[in-house]
């Protein structure tokens, strides 16, 4: 990628865009149909030929775990159907390939696509590693503690464990860091692992290779965080010496801690990385921004915005040596979105205060811009409307710099979340449309060497290949359940009868699935396999110990490689064991004033002198804000009175509830706090 490309960039935009460019003949536009009618599965293929160089199209498909393509036909140019009726009764998902040859074989196209009918997404997805920067514990508990509880409510076991923080390259820091993640591992042998690197997490640096062809200033060690999710035995620090790269971190000689290997063997952990440090283009500090990265992370999940299925690229290399970088954009963005669905408009401009889930641009760069297309002292300014973002620009990829573009994006206001250079090598999205989360996508990008094809292939499996942001993240969350919450706890002997009550969401759903766990952190179970079609359930269980319920949103997805049932955040209530208060619980509402409150509420409670009680404050999502000892009331209809300044901070202004236990009911109420 030489600097004559600023040159020819200018040049190439008056060559034509879209669907006639160049760079999109390089792929294959797959759409797919599922026929179920007749008692068996027909997966009906249909592309877009319109490509006169055409000349044959390769069709193959696989299961979705499977290295080894099956080759089913060959189809002749100007066919552009295939149907495959050889399915067996029991698959509800198939991968299938396809490629096309040209009349000149001065190119070919390839396009994948991740075609399934009703699947039914996982409500466990393994156990998500939280590997967090120490010196955030304090600043940030409360918001770490709230993206604890998104992830366990996208059916994670989550585990946290606090590192060191290395604001430069310091090679003990890395090892210490990869011995306390693989001793979670070694304690897990058999589960499915997602890393999550959060804040200032040591950076490990490996290999003696120009990724973005730049030699020699930019050939030798590139950030590596692989190295967390891989074998130990597979790095040697002995081989490189490398001292003639500009910046010190990319030198790599004998025993620095700088690892020799410029490619990985394998992986079978997904992990991103979450890092606002160095960001200085940005007014906010490190803190604030990864406080506003985990709110817009929040809100996204619950779908408090909701941006269109929709894709911008920006292609500003065009052909450059016949790689056709942005034909990833289309590849990806057809599979995900269907082509009619991707807009060929500016980066720079026409995402700035827009709507979009996905978004693509490349172009010759640098380590904080990708030339024409995004500047990190634009990303601090401007909003830019996207949740995922590909670049591909010189010396972005190499990450672990001061207003890296690729961070700058992930630290951007309103709404980006997720950021990968991409096209050295290309990486392959299509799993994402039928529910599977990005750190699945990263995995099977960073594992490729010959099962996925592309217009470029260089740089397959380098040790380099990082997903900046949360590896946990899919394309679509149904809206959660609202105000789910304790309606009634009854004991009948040793019998304990629960009743839950909540409300249908604004989302055309079709459900819910009610999971219990005997604390937030415990293995949630589901209680019945049936999605539960009512907006209450009466569980009857022989416990009085404490509960966590978790509920989730079922809804049935129609995307463009299929149809599959998505299962929104979970949100909770928790039964706390009250038995020592009151056996039998009926409800009655409560008076609570001032409401909107600020931080004092004063309460008027409806029984007499000498009433044991205790209260409690909930969010919407059942977490337990405050939670008194027990109290005795001191006279008939007592006026209790709340101070919630020393939560304060930690309350944001939204709706929360109010519940007292006593003389034999719950008395409850709905507050709205504003601070």
């Amino acid at each position: 990628m030489s600097k004559l490309v600023y040159i020819l960039s200018a040049l190439l935009l008056l060559i034509s865009d879209g669907f006639g460019s160049e760079t999109y003949k390089r792929i294959v536009d797959i759409s797919v149909q599922i026929d179920s009618s007749a008692g068996k599965k027909v997966f009906m293929l249909s592309w877009n030929n319109d490509d006169d160089k055409a000349q044959s199209f390769y069709i193959s498909r696989k299961l979705k775990n499977d290295e080894i393509w099956t080759v089913l036909d060959t189809i002749a140019y100007p066919a552009n159907q295939y149907i495959d009726s050889t399915v067996n009764g029991d698959i509800n998902a198939l991968e299938y390939q396809i490629i096309k040859t040209t009349i000149d074989t001065s190119y070919s196209g390839y396009g994948y696509i991740y075609a399934g009918y009703d699947l039914m997404m996982p409500s466990y997805r393994g156990i998500a590693l939280l590997v967090v920067d120490e010196t955030l514990q304090k600043s940030l508990n409360s918001e770490i503690e709230q993206y604890k509880k998104d992830l366990i409510g996208d059916g994670y076991n989550v585990i946290v464990r606090y590192v060191e923080r290395a604001e430069k390259f310091y090679a003990p820091a890395v090892s210490r860091t990869k011995q306390i993640i693989d001793k979670v591992l070694t304690e897990h042998p058999n589960d499915t692992f997602t890393i999550i690197l959060f804040g200032r997490v040591p950076v490990p640096y490996s290999g003696n290779t120009a990724w973005d062809g730049h030699q020699p200033d930019h050939t030798g060690a590139w950030p590596a965080d692989l190295y967390y999710a891989t074998d130990r035995e597979q790095w040697t620090d002995e081989n490189v010496f490398n001292n003639a790269p500009a910046r010190r971190e990319n030198k790599n000689i004998p025993f620095d801690g700088k690892f020799d290997q410029s490619v990985i063997k394998n992986t079978n952990i997904r992990i991103g990385r979450i890092d606002m440090f160095n960001l200085t283009d940005f007014k906010e500090t490190e803190i604030e921004l990864l406080k506003r990265y985990l709110k817009k992370n929040h809100a996204f999940r619950l779908r408090e915005f909701k941006p269109k299925m929709r894709a911008l690229l920006d292609d500003g290399f065009r052909l450059y040596n016949n790689e056709a970088f942005a034909s990833n954009g289309w590849m990806a963005f057809s599979s995900l979105l269907g082509t009619n669905n991707i807009d060929t408009l500016s980066y720079r401009y026409d995402l700035r205060n827009s709507d979009y889930l996905w978004s693509y641009g490349c172009n010759a760069g640098a380590y904080t811009n990708i030339y024409n297309i995004a500047y990190s002292d634009e990303m601090a300014k401007f909003e830019y409307g996207s949740i995922f973002t590909i670049l591909l620009g010189s010396y972005a990829g190499d990450w672990d710099t001061q207003n890296n573009i690729l961070r700058s994006t992930t630290a951007s206001s309103p709404s980006i979340l997720a950021a990968m250079w991409s096209g050295r090598p290309f990486w392959f999205f299509h799993h994402m449309a039928l529910g599977e989360p990005i750190g699945y996508s990263a995995m099977i990008s960073e594992n490729n060497r010959d099962t996925y094809q592309a217009a470029g292939d260089k740089a397959r499996k380098g040790i380099h290949i990082e997903l900046l942001g949360d590896p946990t993240l899919r394309m679509t969350y149904p809206a959660p359940p609202v105000d789910f919450s304790l309606a009634s706890d009854t004991t009948i002997g040793k019998q304990r009868i629960i009743n839950l009550q909540w409300e249908n969401p604004d989302d055309d759903i079709l459900g819910y699935f009610l999971f219990r766990a005997d604390s937030l952190t415990g293995k949630f179970k589901k209680i019945r396999k049936e999605i539960i079609n009512s907006t209450h359930y009466r569980d009857t269980l022989y416990t009085t110990n404490d509960i966590v319920y978790m509920l989730r949103s079922v809804k049935h997805e129609r995307a463009v490689s299929g149809s599959f049932y998505n299962l929104s955040q979970g949100v909770f209530a928790e039964v706390k064991n009250v038995s020592n208060i009151a056996e039998t619980k009926n409800f009655q509402r409560i008076t609570i004033y001032p409401n909107p409150a600020t931080n004092i509420i004063n309460i008027n409670l409806p029984f007499p002198n000498n009433v044991k009680f205790i209260y409690q404050i909930t969010d919407i999502c059942g977490k337990v804000i405050m939670q008194s000892q027990p109290h005795v009331t001191n006279s008939d209809n007592m006026i209790l009175q709340i101070n919630l300044s020393k939560k304060i901070q930690e309350i944001e202004s939204t709706v929360y509830f109010i519940r007292i236990l006593a003389n034999n009911n719950i008395y409850f109420g709905k507050l709205l706090i504003i601070n």
